[in-house]
């Protein structure tokens, strides 16, 4: 039953096993091939595991079928969007907007064509600003208008203006995470710093000098996992988008499983202490295969999920030939960034700089650790280095990983690539320093945030 294979498909996907969610969409289509809804949702998995050539195809076959649908259309754009088309994503938002001249999400998907140097048109601009507080409007919706409104200031050079929406944006949109991170417990926005704290002195504690060391590690089977890593806007989306230019690499984007690798093997502290030889090895079989749902062919596939660094531990245990790849940026344009960036997942220590901060000293502190206790080697890339001389950097990068360097592949697009992050659109563009310094308009916005403190 086609409807059947497509709720099978809408499950898999929402647990994030992305080849079995494939697989029960094309079921769906196979049985129903007259079904718009069927084949968009095909699409969307496809997009989901970075295929944006099959996602197109599918979505173009779905058109056929459902020419005039805004949903058809909005998904278009978020396709192009992943694959780093920004010209064609804003496109395809645009003509969903005169299909339904109130859709807010085509609207804020309109409004990241800013970061490629597409500007909103002012009529839009006007439409939605006089809705931006409308409380009719669920807060995320506000949120997501306050935040287009935010990047056209700031495009424009009015960084006061800019302040007050990215400030609005933010206001907005913790109070739709709060509101979901609270029901049916209690929850304190104000806790995190200490909290956070907490988790950073528990993983620490429980990973003491030696520890490593007097404890067995596990063999190495199969394919050696690439982790990227750092803080969330430190250019890990960058390294990757080079690294999937090559044959050899495959892009895996931010995936989830060594957090729930985590959860399965106890949680923090217990993840940490020797696990029994039989439950090491299914534990790095599960991270294995997930590799393998990605790509069963290529001879790298990266995990580009930042707050791995959480996990460090947990990977040496697992896998003690791990590639690590650490990215680091100013902090001063990394806190500024996250402010400023509509995460996905209601990252809770995003929206107030404080926490940000906080979260910031406690990833510092933590890689220090790291670098003292694991037997693991930290493969460091320096944002500002690698945007300031890209073929120097790129070519120490694929030296580390033993891959062959042509000049041809700073030139060439990632085949295929489409990251499903907050950095997609960006892809589009060529590495340069735009990006650099982008804190210095908002330097009193961060002049109370002591970020080289002990956290």
């Amino acid at each position: 039953d086609a409807g059947i294979h497509n709720g099978l498909g809408l499950a898999c996907q929402a647990l994030g096993e992305v080849g079995r969610a494939l697989t029960a969409f094309e079921h769906a289509v196979a049985a129903a091939p007259g079904s718009a809804g069927f084949r968009l949702n095909l699409a969307n998995a496809y997009k989901n595991a970075g295929r944006a050539a099959d996602a197109r195809a599918a979505l173009q076959a779905a058109q056929a079928i459902a020419p005039d649908s805004a949903a058809i259309i909005y998904a278009r754009g978020n396709i192009e969007a992943a694959a780093g088309d920004a010209a064609a994503a804003v496109a395809a938002y645009a003509a969903v907007l005169d299909i339904d001249p109130g859709h807010i999400n085509a609207f804020y998907g309109l409004g990241q064509g800013i970061k490629a140097g597409i500007a909103v048109p002012d009529r839009l601009i006007a439409r939605f600003a006089a809705r931006a507080d409308d409380p009719a409007i669920p807060p995320a919706g506000r949120g997501r208008i306050h935040h287009v409104l935010a990047m056209q200031a700031d495009a424009a050079g009015d960084f006061a203006q800019a302040r007050l929406h990215f400030d609005a944006f933010n206001r907005y949109a913790a109070e739709a995470a709060y509101a979901a991170r609270s029901q049916g417990q209690a929850f304190s926005p104000d806790a995190f710093p200490d909290a956070f704290k907490a988790e950073i002195d528990a993983i620490i504690a429980a990973s003491p000098a030696g520890s490593f060391a007097r404890q067995p590690q596990a063999e190495t089977e199969g394919r050696r996992p690439l982790f990227i890593i750092g803080m969330p806007r430190s250019g890990t989306t960058l390294v990757e988008g080079l690294l999937a230019r090559h044959r050899a690499v495959t892009a895996g984007g931010e995936l989830a499983e060594m957090a729930l690798i985590a959860e399965q093997a106890g949680g923090y502290p217990a993840a940490l202490r020797a696990l029994p030889e039989k439950r090491r090895k299914a534990l790095a079989a599960r991270y294995r295969a997930r590799l393998t749902d990605i790509d069963p062919d290529a001879a790298w596939v990266s995990d580009k999920m930042p707050v791995n660094f959480l996990h460090l531990g947990l990977i040496a245990r697992l896998f003690p030939d791990a590639v690590i790849l650490h990215c680091q940026r100013d902090a001063r344009d990394v806190v500024w960034s996250c402010y400023t960036q509509n995460f996905t997942g209601n990252l809770s220590w995003s929206y107030r700089l404080a926490d940000i901060a906080a979260f910031y000293r406690g990833y510092r502190r933590l890689m220090a650790h790291w670098r003292q206790v694991l037997p693991l080697p930290v493969h460091d890339i320096v944002y500002e280095d690698l945007v300031a001389a890209p073929e120097t950097g790129a070519k120490a990068i694929f030296d580390h990983l033993g891959l062959e360097w042509r000049d041809e592949l700073l030139a060439r697009p990632a085949a295929d690539y489409a990251p499903v992050t907050a950095s997609s659109l960006q892809q589009g563009r060529r590495i340069d320093s735009h990006a650099v310094g982008r804190w210095r308009p908002y330097a009193d916005a961060l002049a109370g945030l002591d970020l080289d403190a002990p956290d």
